[in-house]
């Protein structure tokens, strides 16, 4: 009777309780062995990036920045968030994890710019929104201190993308907002030095 007992009810219990710790084990060392990213940019729109394009653009952007983690590569982290700011036909629940997790990320890592589809919906609903020059939007700020056509860097355009992706992109503006890592690293201002620089040499390469 005990036998059965540990076979049909505590045997199962044992080998579920062990399959769980093995999948926290493998989350814990994946989180640790991945190598962290030295920059991140964010792509906010309604039609989600492909791979290849996500990895054409994250490794064009590398060949400009620096190895600030000091892990003996350069690697910059591409961001999607799908959000449709003038469509009723959205999925609500793609909607709300897009805006949940673009808020979230926001508050908490230093992008060196957003590529964003709707650049002035955007603009009217993100308070962290920074001019180019990284001042403070005021009223007599212009839009066009505000964004760039993603047309406008000759680095980004320059990237071999599937058609697909590139018809979405040519539509799309850069912008840059506030970095809270920034307020540390700097005494207060609100861009970090090495996400300005990188930016600077994706829009505004010297040639």
């Amino acid at each position: 009777m005990k036998r059965k007992v540990f076979l049909d009810y505590t045997l199962p219990r044992i080998i579920a309780a062990l399959m769980v710790a093995g999948v926290i084990a493998w989350l814990i060392a994946d989180a640790f062995s991945s190598p962290k990213p030295d920059y991140v940019i964010g792509y906010v729109g309604s039609r989600r990036l492909s791979d290849e394009s996500v990895h054409a653009i994250s490794h064009a952007l590398s060949a400009y920045g620096e190895d600030i983690n000091g892990n003996g590569e350069v690697l910059v982290s591409l961001n999607q968030y799908l959000i449709q700011y003038d469509s009723t036909e959205a999925d609500p629940y793609e909607q709300m994890a897009g805006i949940s997790s673009l808020s979230v990320d926001l508050k908490e890592l230093d992008f060196v710019c957003l590529i964003v589809e709707n650049a002035d919906r955007f603009i009217e609903s993100c308070d962290t929104v920074l001019t180019l020059s990284g001042g403070k939007i005021t009223l007599q700020t212009e839009i066009t201190d505000v964004r760039l056509p993603f047309q406008a860097s000759p680095v980004l355009t320059a990237v071999p993308l599937p058609a697909k992706d590139a018809d979405i992109l040519r539509e799309c503006s850069i912008v840059i907002t506030e970095e809270p890592g920034a307020r540390t690293l700097m005494g207060g201002q609100t861009r970090t030095e090495a996400d300005t620089r990188l930016f600077e040499a994706v829009m505004f390469p010297r040639e």
